[in-house]
């Protein structure tokens, strides 16, 4: 496979930095003898105070090594991974040396990726000046509980699981939490909720009146967020189901604790265009795609029917610049047969290139899979598709032959840097995950993650943390406690399983934001103690 193939909460953690020494003046020449040993120096110079030849009128200090890590301040969970990074001054040789100052503190790596222990308490790792070893400065861990979860929207009208776990309804942007909702009691109303802090004052905002009813579920929901000529916007895809099925495109501005929604604008409407498992995503010069259901192409030229498995997607002929969106055109693209229904899937940018993940069937008694094509910036989606003649089946992540299926809402996928990643819980109940490479276009395993009891159909989350990932599930075994393992990017390793929450309710449904610049992700779920459901939650520390 190559480029053109693919270039395809439990712990808080503070760190208080102590450098040993402010940062000096630029060295000079004279940085080169040292005297700090009892050497004699050259005639007409002095030892200074940072034990370095001097000679009259230069500053006693001017060699001083200083040494700083970054960041100053962080959170983590147990077991999860933080880049740590050292920057040193004053000399010639950057580079540090690192330990952990405590008793089963965790591990460093020579790379500085710091990894928190299983247990709580406090804390320490050192980074050492190479150079000078004299000169260091710490990092303080603590390891705290998480807070209790919060319940988002407790209107007490979701009356089934909302949306999939490859769908993200909730956004951090312009300061505050959103989410996004369609409830089962208002089908013609996009409904949203939002919070300066996740764990407190949640309250309504503004409802998007709609022409058709949507399916109450969220199934046809998706929202995205990027931050364009310095304004926070967000584009959703919302589908309805009656008369006819179709989608609305929606763009909304957020700033100072309100939200402004354009007027939706029809992408496509029609008989066999279905909104289930809508995606949407947005470039970085401002291009907007959604993603929609299946479509049933027609049984005359130039395209070649496939049944109901074809992959159709939509992207706006203008930009978004952060102030105005240019929404009046927009080109259907329809791509790639998969013989069977597609339910769901998820759209990542990278830049001006967008991946599309989809699974090309559910529990229907044949093998199933997640397919993954591209779009690179500036080009055409891969694998190529032609106009007339047979369709093309994209290359699928697991193989051709899994060992047992899984449900539609059981997988997910994530961007960390270079690879994309893919998890999926089978319907043998066993975790898979794989990535691939984008640079070298290489397909991986990634490291065994440990078993698991959860319900087919529960969802899953995964999400960049730290220098990994983290996957949070459903336990059914244990009162539908919610979990979350590790993943760790320096030994490919998972961690075991964690609390999130422990205490049993009714949990059908998990699923989270998407975070982007390093934001700490939040998870969401459905709960309830009868019927109907709440969406609950809890921002990972």
């Amino acid at each position: 496979m190559n480029r053109r193939s693919f270039a395809l909460a439990a712990l808080s953690l503070s760190i208080s930095v102590a450098s040993c020494f402010a940062p000096p003046a630029a060295p000079s020449a004279a940085c080169r003898v040292r005297c700090g040993n009892g050497d004699a120096c050259p005639d007409g110079t002095s030892c200074g105070t940072d034990d370095y030849c001097h000679a009259p009128g230069e500053a006693a200090d001017a060699c001083l090594v200083s040494i700083v890590v970054t960041p100053g301040a962080a959170t983590l969970l147990p077991e999860t991974t933080q880049q740590i990074t050292a920057q040193v001054t004053g000399a010639a040789d950057t580079t540090a040396t690192w330990e952990i100052l405590d008793a089963n503190g965790g591990t460093v790596g020579a790379d500085g990726v710091y990894q928190a222990p299983a247990m709580l308490g406090t804390y320490h790792v050192r980074a050492r000046s190479h150079a000078d070893p004299k000169r260091y400065a710490d990092a303080t861990f603590t390891v705290t509980t998480a807070a209790p979860p919060t319940t988002l929207a407790n209107a007490g009208t979701i009356a089934t699981a909302t949306g999939m776990s490859c769908q993200s309804h909730l956004v951090h942007a312009a300061g505050e939490w959103w989410l996004f909702y369609d409830d089962s009691a208002a089908l013609m109303k996009l409904r949203t909720r939002h919070s300066p802090d996740f764990t407190t004052g949640w309250s309504d905002g503004a409802d998007v009146t709609l022409d058709h009813p949507h399916s109450g579920d969220g199934r046809d929901l998706s929202v995205a967020t990027r931050r364009l000529g310095g304004h926070d916007v967000v584009h959703i895809t919302q589908g309805w189901r009656d008369p006819d099925p179709g989608r609305w495109h929606i763009r909304a501005t957020l700033g100072a604790g309100a939200i402004t929604f354009d007027p939706p604008i029809t992408v496509n409407s029609g008989a066999g265009d279905e909104p289930d498992g809508a995606a949407t995503a947005i470039t970085a010069d401002g291009h907007v795609l959604d993603s929609t259901g299946w479509l049933m192409t027609p049984t005359t030229p130039p395209l070649t029917p496939c049944g109901v498995g074809d992959v159709v997607v939509y992207e706006s002929m203008g930009a978004d610049d952060g102030t105005a969106f240019d929404d009046a055109s927009w080109f259907q693209q329809v791509r790639w047969c998969v013989g069977n229904m597609v339910n769901a899937r998820q759209l990542l940018a990278d830049g001006d290139t967008i991946y599309q993940l989809f699974e090309d069937g559910e529990l229907d008694g044949h093998t199933v899979n997640v397919l993954v094509t591209e779009r690179p910036a500036g080009g055409t989606w891969l694998p190529d598709e032609p106009i007339s003649g047979p369709k093309v089946t994209p290359p699928g992540v697991f193989g051709d032959t899994p060992p047992a299926e899984f449900d539609v809402n059981d997988w997910r996928a994530v961007l960390d840097d270079t690879p994309l990643h893919v998890v999926r819980r089978r319907g043998d109940g066993a975790y898979q995950h794989r990535m691939i490479d984008l640079a070298t276009s290489v397909w991986s395993d990634g490291g065994a993650i440990p078993p698991l009891a959860s319900n087919p159909g529960a969802g899953l989350y995964l999400a960049r943390y730290g220098a990994g990932l983290v996957l949070v599930a459903i336990d059914s075994a244990a009162g539908n406690a919610v979990r979350y393992t590790a993943w760790s990017s320096t030994t490919n390793n998972w961690s075991a399983w964690h609390p999130l929450v422990t205490t049993p309710s009714t949990r059908n449904f998990i699923a989270g934001s998407a975070p982007v610049d390093g934001e700490r992700p939040a998870v969401i779920w459905t709960e309830s103690t009868g019927a109907p459901y709440d969406i609950v939650g809890v921002e990972l520390p």
